[in-house]
C-alpha cells in the first residue's frame, strides 16, 4: 500500500486559503524519509544559479553571486514547481486546500525566506483518518530544512528518533545502520 500525504505550499504565519498558496498531493513514498529529502532537493534546485550567471558572477568585484531567480524563493507557485519538477511522478497540483481523507502524512511548507532567515521551513504533521470528521494532524516537528537533513540532503539521525518516538513507531522510510526504520 502506498504512503499518501499532501504538501501545502505557504508565505508567511499566516496559513489560511490565500490565493497563492498551493496544495500538492503526493500518491506514493509520502513518508518524512523520503519528503524532507524531496523538498531539499527542491531547495537546492531552486538556489542553483544557471551556468550563464555563474559566469558573470566571476567578474563580479564585491563577491556577491547574483542569482536573478532568487525572488522565486518565496513564492508558492514557483516552489511547487520546483517540488513537482524534483519528483515528478507522484505530485499532483489539487485546485483546493482540503485534506484527502487517504494521507498518512502532511507537510506546510512555508516559503518567507524574508522573515525566516533565507531559509524554507517545515511543518511536519502526522495524519489520522477520523471516520466522524476530518482528518486528525497532529504536529510532529516544525524546523528550517537544515534542521532536519545533513548537508548530503539525507535526513539527520536525530530527526529520525524524533518522530519515532513522536509517532510511536511509524514507519517514516529512512535507513539506519542498514535497517529500515
Amino acid at each position: 500500500m502506498s504512503t499518501r500525504c499532501q504538501v501545502k505550499v505557504v508565505r508567511g504565519p499566516d496559513r489560511s486559503e490565500f490565493s497563492d498558496n498551493i496544495t500538492l498531493y503526493h500518491h506514493c513514498d509520502g513518508y518524512p524519509g523520503n519528503m524532507l529529502e524531496v523538498i531539499g532537493r527542491a531547495w537546492g534546485y531552486a538556489n542553483r544559479i544557471p551556468k550563464y550567471w555563474r559566469d558573470l558572477n566571476k567578474d563580479r568585484r564585491d563577491g556577491n553571486k547574483y542569482n536573478p531567480f532568487s525572488y522565486q524563493l518565496d513564492r508558492p507557485g514557483y516552489v511547487a514547481s520546483y517540488l513537482c519538477h524534483t519528483d515528478p511522478h507522484d505530485f499532483q497540483p489539487l485546485p483546493y486546500h482540503d485534506l484527502h481523507g487517504d494521507i498518512e502524512w502532511y507537510y506546510i511548507l512555508d516559503v518567507d525566506i524574508k522573515s525566516l532567515g533565507e531559509e524554507w521551513k517545515i511543518f511536519l504533521y502526522k495524519a489520522k483518518m477520523n471516520m466522524e470528521g476530518p482528518v486528525d494532524l497532529t504536529l510532529v516537528m516544525e524546523g528550517r530544512i537544515s534542521d532536519f537533513l545533513t548537508r548530503k540532503n539525507k535526513v539527520r539521525k536525530d530527526v529520525v528518533e524524533h518522530i519515532i518516538k513522536e509517532t510511536e513507531g511509524s514507519y517514516i522510510g529512512v535507513e539506519l545502520c542498514g535497517e529500515k526504520v
